[in-house]
This record gives C-alpha cells, sequence and structure tokens, in this order.
C-alpha cells in the first residue's frame, strides 16, 4: 500500500477547489487561482489563508503540480484544458489545465453557463456597466437580443428541469427568474438576479 505523504497539503488543495474563493469566480480553476486561494507569498491576505488551511508555510508551485497530479490519478479531481490569452504579460495564448473537484463537471458547467445568460440578461433590460455616464456593453439591437436570449434561457430550464436532471434545482429556479425579468419590457424595481450559492 503506497503512503500518503504530505496529507495535510493534499487536504488543503482538495478543500480550496471544493470551496472557491470570491476572488477567483467558479471552478474549474487554473493552478495560480488554486495558489492563491492557498496563500501563496505574494497574495493578498497570504498569513490568513495559512492559518485557514492549517498550513505552516505556502504550498511550493512546484509542490502544487505534483499534488494536483496526483490527485488526478486517484480520481478525486479532473481538469479541463482552456485556450489563455496571456498577450498582456507578453506572452502567446496557450492551453492551460483548470481543475475541479470529480463528479461536478457538469453541475459547474451549467453553472458557468447561467452566469453568462444572467449577464447579458442584465445588459438586455438596461442594468449596463457604466463609467462617467457612457456605457461600453450595451447592445446595438436590445429586441434581437432580447429574443436570442430568451431562446437561450428556455433551452437552459429545459436542459435543467428538475424532472429531468437532480441536483440542478437552484440553477432552473435561478434561470426561470432571469426568464421573467428579460420578458419584462419596462425596468423592475427590486428585481435581483443572483446565481445560486454554489453547490459544485
Amino acid at each position: 500500500m503506497a503512503i500518503q505523504r504530505n496529507t495535510k497539503q493534499r487536504a488543503a488543495v482538495l478543500q480550496a477547489i471544493e470551496e472557491g474563493h470570491p476572488d477567483c469566480g467558479h471552478p474549474p480553476y487554473d493552478i495560480g487561482a488554486i495558489a492563491y486561494m492557498l496563500g501563496t507569498e505574494d497574495s493578498i491576505g497570504a498569513a490568513g489563508a495559512l492559518e485557514y488551511y492549517q498550513l505552516s508555510k505556502p504550498i511550493p508551485l512546484r509542490s502544487l503540480h505534483r499534488i494536483l497530479n496526483d490527485l488526478h490519478r486517484e480520481g478525486l479531481i479532473t481538469f479541463e484544458m482552456k485556450m489563455v490569452d496571456a498577450s498582456s504579460a507578453g506572452r502567446l495564448p496557450r492551453r492551460q489545465r483548470h481543475w475541479q473537484i470529480a463528479g461536478r463537471e457538469v453541475y459547474n458547467g451549467l453553472f458557468n453557463e447561467l452566469a453568462g445568460l444572467m449577464r447579458r440578461a442584465r445588459v438586455v433590460h438596461g442594468c449596463t456597466n457604466s463609467f462617467f455616464g457612457k456605457t461600453w456593453d450595451e447592445p446595438a439591437k436590445p429586441e434581437a437580443e432580447r429574443r436570442v436570449l430568451t431562446d437561450a434561457l428556455k433551452s437552459f430550464l429545459q436542459r435543467t428541469h428538475p424532472d429531468k436532471v437532480d441536483g440542478c434545482a437552484d440553477l432552473f429556479s435561478s434561470a426561470k427568474t432571469a426568464l421573467d425579468y428579460v420578458r419584462t419590457r419596462k425596468k423592475v424595481e427590486g428585481v435581483v438576479l443572483e446565481l445560486p450559492a454554489r453547490a459544485g
């Protein structure tokens, strides 16, 4: 039987991937996001992260790579390759592994899809980002975008209906609210489009 090394570090990596962090978005996460959550030396609040995960010192990046590969080999986590545009850092675009807990790929994919749909719903309804009164993400043809978004939300509702899929009732409910929101032509006070608390 193989001896499990660095059990505390492995547990911390699994916990970080499972719980996530508000600054890192939704899973799957790249190694940089995981290192940030675990309190790398250059991250804000590193000392608090080390204390939270009960680590005496930051996990070196080389060790983090090894731990992720070990957890993947054991079937505890999975990864998907994503193209990363690193032009701002002076590098070419590259493919990078993004990690998540095994068995949650479908839920996480649907969650991220709903996040994009809700962002578009806010824009279509006139809740645009503004900077000194200038809007930069308002659609050129809001009615055409409203029809496309309505169809996309209907499709999402069919794929996450509680009678068809287990474990996606929260996504279904949020998508239903978003669809009702998009269908109304006038602005509705007090309606807040929010994603459900992440379960994946």
